[in-house]
């Protein structure tokens, strides 16, 4: 087979592959796909704990420390750190006209490394054989990973004139279940926020007085 039908067949199976996972994406309702906050909305039915398990269970946890993505980033790629669920839970559930507010505090060692821990999946006897003399890895006493994953960030909601935790981080979290201990409040969000890290942007012009 030529090199050009070799790349054409390949762009077609991979484009087919694609086409199949959107496909299986969309028709299994327990992994929706979708495009707006406002579409999610509607799958709501105004259900404040349908939004927490929403995020808990279809927002997948990523270590960073950053704030890289948009609510609405979060939402079309499925993935986030702590401060983004947090931020994307919020901007669901005052959509749906609840009082919510941003909170942080710091997980102790244990649960940082529960935290991380969550993110791979269980170790199966006998799925694979090894030397002895292999060193393995434990993500959960990976320094680097555990400082990212420290500084955490949830969700309070008022419900009866309380302030109920609502934590999508952890995947067996309930609604009241705390991991840290409660440092700050942000009832809003502005630029100034320490919330928000902060960036300097430079630029470097060249001018050049050639003509050729």
């Amino acid at each position: 087979m030529s090199e050009s039908k070799l790349s054409v067949s390949l762009v077609c199976f991979l484009s087919c592959i694609l086409l199949l996972n959107i496909t299986l994406s969309f028709g299994d309702k327990s992994h929706a796909v979708y495009v707006s906050i406002d579409g999610l909305i509607t799958d709501l039915d105004g259900d404040w704990e349908k939004a927490f398990d929403f995020v808990r269970d279809q927002v997948s946890f990523e270590p960073s420390p950053h704030l890289l993505r948009s609510p609405q980033g979060v939402l079309w790629g499925s993935r986030g750190n702590a401060k983004e669920q947090a931020i994307l839970l919020k901007e669901i559930l005052q959509t749906l006209g609840e009082e919510v507010r941003l909170v942080s505090g710091r997980l102790d060692d244990a649960k940082a490394a529960l935290l991380v821990n969550s993110i791979f999946p269980k170790a199966k006897r006998n799925d694979f054989s090894y030397a002895s003399e292999v060193p393995l890895a434990n993500p959960s006493e990976d320094e680097t990973l555990l400082s990212h994953v420290r500084d955490h960030f949830w969700v309070q909601i008022n419900k009866d004139d309380r302030w109920l935790d609502l934590d999508p981080t952890f995947p067996s979290s309930e609604p009241g279940e705390v991991f840290a201990r409660h440092d700050k409040t942000y009832p809003r969000l502005s630029a100034g926020d320490d919330f928000f890290p902060d960036m300097m942007i430079s630029m470097s012009v060249e001018k050049d007085d050639g003509i050729e």
